[in-house]
């Protein structure tokens, strides 16, 4: 999940990359030029036939000195063309703050504040939500993010993860970002 407030500067525009090519090498290649573009933080949509090897990505994004927002679809859309593997990075001219919840255990509990980073501010402000579909506890994670941080936000987002209903990560592993 990534915090987004709004009160940036509206001419700075955010960078996309997106490429059909799903192995590891153009990921984090895409990756680096992204950053190098001068991005301050990154959401990264990569397709589930991609079947990325943590082992391998690890060193990469762990050298990311931004903050990353990922995760796992079973096709993602760029420009006009929809891509069964492959990628899109998007390099966002700000940062953001992101939260991640494990949704393998129904105590978890939703700390708004955390969610917002402390940012507090009259001006639009958006979250950019991605959860596992397959998540057994996904009502419930919606319901107590909803109690946690009441109105007056766009919450925008979709259900990761792959349609051949075995569950596995919907998002980067934890271990390797």
């Amino acid at each position: 999940m990534a915090f987004i407030p709004q009160d940036q500067n509206p001419s700075m525009k955010p960078s996309f990359w997106g490429s059909a090519d799903g192995n590891d090498e153009a990921l984090l290649d895409a990756l680096n030029q992204v950053v190098d573009r001068g991005a301050e933080s990154l959401m990264i949509l990569s397709c589930s036939a991609n079947n990325h090897s943590a082992q391998h990505l690890s060193g990469g994004l762990k050298s990311c000195a931004i903050p990353v927002c990922r995760a796992v679809f079973p096709s993602v859309f760029f420009a006009d063309k929809k891509l069964d593997t492959g990628f899109i990075i998007v390099g966002l001219p700000f940062s953001i703050s992101v939260k991640s919840y494990s949704l393998n255990d129904s105590t978890f509990e939703v700390d708004g504040a955390a969610v917002l980073h402390g940012y507090t501010n009259n001006k639009s402000q958006d979250l950019l939500v991605f959860i596992d579909a397959m998540a057994n506890t996904t009502e419930a994670f919606i319901s107590k993010l909803f109690e946690s941080i009441g109105g007056g936000m766009d919450v925008i987002g979709g259900g990761a993860g792959s349609v051949d209903f075995i569950q596995n990560h919907a998002y980067f592993p934890v271990q390797v970002c």
